[in-house]
């Protein structure tokens, strides 16, 4: 991804540390979420209220991820040029997408 990114030295050096955060934190965020929707559906007959809890955390995880996503966005622009952010999004979707359909063969 950086090789597609064509990051100069001085904007790979200021990028690496800002990503490797910003991806354990999205991973810590993913992490949460899957496993509330696991304990969603494994849940027998699970009550009304714990149906309301579990759905208030995942959908506080969603959020979360969110939030977190336009903090490092905010970050980035101090950081590379806003096209190269633009170039990261659309490769990042791309990964997850690929990622997504290899994980379901």
């Amino acid at each position: 991804m950086l090789k597609e990114l064509q990051l100069t030295d001085d904007e790979t050096r200021a990028f690496l540390p800002l990503m490797r955060v910003y991806d354990r934190r999205r991973v810590d965020c993913m992490r949460s979420a899957l496993r509330l929707r696991r304990e969603i559906e494994t849940k027998v007959n699970p009550t009304d209220r714990e149906i309301d809890d579990l759905l208030d955390q995942l959908y506080e995880a969603k959020l979360s991820s969110i939030e977190i996503q336009k903090e490092y966005y905010d970050k980035l622009k101090g950081v590379i040029p806003r096209q190269k952010i633009l170039k990261l999004s659309r490769l990042s979707r791309k990964f997850v997408s690929t990622k997504l359909m290899s994980d379901d063969h």
